[in-house]
């Protein structure tokens, strides 16, 4: 028998069938091959590995062009570290086949069932893998760059350190799949089924998950910069730490998600669901949150600064030592809310809604209250300073200890409950 490039096939009598179809152009063979698959030794030396036992189908004892494996039965196989570079595969049963390290760069996978094999390390790039059972495989340090993989079922397979770059996954399932560590840039995702995935300190910056379930992932310190994620499902999912820096979130739903010191720093979110979200000490500075939904929310210590929240809902939400510094927020609701604290320099609240809303300590100098409801809203040793709130309505508002020098109070609706201790050097009243 002749040797590979990079395997030493050996065999019973027989002849090889399906295996000796990789370098010559066909064979007649018994039903049954007992092949024992060996590493191309350093020196002359054969060295041997598992021996393993495969039936063959009868179309494999075919005589048939080199690399043509078109519907073989490859189960349990040992065809680690074989190059199968170019080889059609299409249709095998490869359940349980070992392929660590294999090189199938190229190769037609299509319609194989690769449920539960080894492909750990294995080099499967460019490779056609549309429509391939890949149910529980071990795709490892795989190489899968340039991969298409459409529509593929990898539920329960594992993808930890994997590289998917340019991999197109579109409609494909990786319900609780592990991709952590994964380097999957610019990857495609459209549609993709990924619920409790794990892409822990992943990379998926530029990738496009679009219409992606992603309900209960993990996606702790994952960098998704400049990913397109939007009409995406991220409920009740972790991304602490997680980067979605410029990326877009439109009409996405991340309810309940933990974001706890997570970037979305220029990111596009309008219309995006975060209700009942911890964002703490999140960055989502500059980010276009028009009519966001932040109802129950816990966005304390982060920074909105210059970002865009008109029409914007924080209502029930908790917004203690948050920054809106230089936000507009025109048509904003934040009744209810907690909010103490908060630094909201040169803002404009213009019409919003601070209905019970506790602002005490804040500090909103510059800020504008045009029209605005701040009716029994706690303003008590806010720095109001410099602000405007002509016409604005403060029935019941509480200013205690408040600093307003050099505020507007014009056309005003309606007396405040309380202002004691108020310093109101300069303040401009009807």
């Amino acid at each position: 028998m002749k040797a590979g490039r990079r395997r030493i096939w050996t065999a019973s009598s027989a002849s090889v069938c399906a295996l000796a179809l990789l370098s010559v152009g066909g064979c007649n063979v018994a039903p049954t091959l007992s092949a024992r698959i060996a590493p191309k030794p350093e020196s002359n030396q054969t060295q041997e590995s598992d021996s393993a036992s495969v039936s063959a189908p009868h179309d494999c004892a075919t005589p048939r062009p080199a690399g043509n494996l078109r519907g073989c039965d490859l189960r349990q196989v040992n065809l680690a570290g074989v190059n199968l570079a170019g080889a059609d595969l299409s249709n095998v049963q490869a359940v349980g086949t070992k392929f660590a390290g294999a090189n199938l760069d190229g190769a037609n996978v299509n319609g194989a069932n690769f449920t539960n094999a080894d492909l750990s390390g294995a080099s499967l790039q460019q490779t056609i893998l549309t429509t391939t059972l890949l149910r529980g495989a071990n795709l490892s340090s795989a190489k899968l760059t340039g991969a298409t993989m459409r529509g593929v079922d990898l539920t329960d397979a594992k993808l930890s350190r994997a590289t998917l770059s340019g991999v197109d996954l579109s409609a494909a399932t990786l319900s609780s799949v592990d991709l952590a560590g994964t380097s999957a840039a610019k990857s495609e995702l459209t549609g993709a089924r990924m619920s409790k995935v794990n892409l822990n300190n992943a990379d998926f910056s530029g990738a496009d998950l679009s219409s992606t379930d992603l309900t209960d992932a993990s996606a702790v310190g994952t960098n998704l910069t400049s990913a397109i994620v939007q009409k995406a499902t991220l409920d009740q999912a972790d991304i602490s730490g997680a980067l979605f820096n410029s990326a877009l979130l439109s009409a996405s739903t991340l309810r309940g998600v933990t974001a706890t010191g997570a970037g979305f720093a220029g990111a596009q979110m309008l219309a995006v669901k975060l209700s009942k979200a911890d964002l703490t000490k999140a960055n989502l500075s500059n980010a276009n949150l028009l009519q966001a939904d932040f109802t129950q929310s816990n966005v304390s210590s982060a920074n909105l600064a210059g970002a865009a929240l008109g029409n914007t809902d924080f209502s029930n939400a908790t917004a203690d030592s948050a920054n809106v510094t230089g936000a507009t927020a025109v048509g904003s609701t934040w009744s209810k809310a907690s909010a103490t604290k908060l630094v909201a320099i040169n803002t404009d609240f213009g019409q919003s809604d601070f209905g019970q809303a506790d602002l005490s300590s804040a500090d909103l100098r510059g800020t504008s209250f045009t029209k605005a409801d701040l009716s029994g809203t706690n303003l008590s040793a806010a720095n109001i300073g410099a602000s405007s709130l002509q016409p604005a309505d403060i029935t019941a508002a509480r200013f205690d200890g408040a600093t307003l020098g050099g505020a507007t109070l014009r056309d005003i609706k309606a007396p405040p409950l309380s202002m004691l201790k108020v310093n109101l050097v300069g303040t401009q009243f009807n």
